[in-house]
């Protein structure tokens, strides 16, 4: 296979081909590694590069499986993960310029059983400072594959841009969070069709008040599901004003006691937007907090009886084309709800969401949408994503890089 084909394969695709013998982790290694030193000049999604390291994992997971070792699906895949991930083999700075040459003593969870199932981690991705709005002004700011002007969104910014770019077979977001659950076997559920499921419409908070190009996505969406087998619900979701407040509350007083070790102390460290979110965080009171507990398990019980009546709920990502950066970084300066209104939600009542390409605007720039399933339902939600995808082609298209 030409490499220039390789790097916009599929990780299935690519871990069958590797498990076959068709393909050689150090040679799979190697070529996206090129790939990389030919686009991440100009992307900078790569915050650190582990090139050598790479290549000795590659090394190693090619000698096991000549062996007849195979550990499972990801064994010689390369990956990547986000500067937010410990790793005791390189600096993990959280994007920020205090924490540039931290190195952690230990390895976090997720990145260890990744390695230990045979990935190959190319790399530490960039991200905005400490995860939130803005990136740090002395740290690499990726861009857009797609178009260079426009905002990459917050926190897993490089993620994104390398997943996209085809500098990666995936990535890591934020370390994520763990409960004692059994954990389903995602991959055996996704041929099981949707037929029945109960999707549900929020006509006033999901369809009316959104650009034009978001609303036919959704529709779109909306019409494929049915097709598939999938019926409609009609719904009323709970207002947000309540909701916004406390996920204001909650998020800036938390983050102001992550940083109480060298916020307000080195501040002048800090970039502009993470200083002034940490500055407002410190001001929220025992009293604000508190109510904003009381008002999160309040919504959280609302979002739950919207979801006695269906399983999935179809909305937005935005709310309307996707900023440039230059228009993100004044957005970010001021009142940002209108930017969360349908993330933020769940971050309070903590349900899983799958986000997808549902088409393009007029720049050519993806519009996302998402589907939201009840607490643990990622089994269900990644069958629902499959099948919409088994039947559309958004997600098959590339961004054309220009040579860095």
């Amino acid at each position: 296979m030409a490499s220039d084909a390789i790097h916009y394969l599929s990780l299935t695709d690519v871990s069958a081909m590797l498990g076959r013998g068709d393909l050689k982790p150090t040679t799979l290694t190697e070529t996206i590694l090129a790939r990389i030193a030919r686009h991440d000049s100009a992307l900078k999604s790569y915050t650190t590069l582990l090139s050598d390291r790479a290549m000795a994992k590659a090394r190693e997971a090619e000698q096991e499986l000549n062996r007849g070792l195979r550990r499972g699906p990801l064994h010689g895949v390369p990956i990547a993960v986000k500067d937010l991930c410990d790793t005791d083999y390189a600096p993990t700075s959280a994007g920020m310029a205090i924490h540039k040459a931290f190195v952690p003593p230990v390895t976090c969870t997720v990145v260890e059983r990744l390695e230990r199932a045979g990935a190959i981690v190319l790399g530490k991705l960039s991200m905005t400072e400490g995860a939130f709005a803005t990136h740090h002004p002395d740290m690499p700011t990726p861009v857009n594959p797609w178009l260079p002007d426009v905002w990459t969104g917050a926190s897993s910014s490089g993620s994104g841009t390398a997943t996209a770019a085809g500098l990666c077979y995936g990535s890591l977001g934020c370390d994520p969070t763990a409960l004692p659950a059994p954990v389903p076997d995602y991959v055996a559920a996704l041929g099981g069709g949707i037929r029945g499921l109960r999707v549900g419409i929020a006509q006033a908070y999901a369809f009316d008040g959104v650009s034009e190009p978001v609303r036919g996505v959704l529709n779109t969406a909306r019409d494929v599901l049915v097709d598939l087998g999938a019926r409609l619900v009609a719904v009323e979701f709970p207002t947000l004003a309540e909701a916004s407040t406390a996920w204001a509350h909650i998020c800036l007083s938390e983050a102001a006691i992550a940083h109480e070790a060298t916020f307000p102390s080195r501040a002048a460290e800090y970039g502009p937007g993470l200083a002034s979110v940490l500055a407002a965080g410190g001001k929220v009171t025992a009293a604000e907090l508190g109510k904003a507990h009381m008002q999160r398990d309040r919504f959280a019980g609302q979002v739950a009886d919207v979801f006695r009546d269906i399983d999935v709920l179809l909305i937005p990502v935005l709310n309307a084309a996707t900023p440039t950066a230059a228009e993100w970084d004044e957005m970010a300066k001021g009142d940002i709800a209108s930017v969360l209104r349908f993330t933020a939600p769940f971050d309070l009542t903590g349900m899983p969401a799958l986000t997808m390409n549902g088409g393009f605007d007029e720049r050519g720039a993806p519009i996302g949408f998402q589907l939201v399933g009840k607490h643990l339902s990622e089994d269900l939600l990644l069958r629902a994503g499959h099948s919409f995808q088994s039947v559309t082609d958004w997600h098959t298209r590339h961004p054309a890089l220009r040579r860095g």
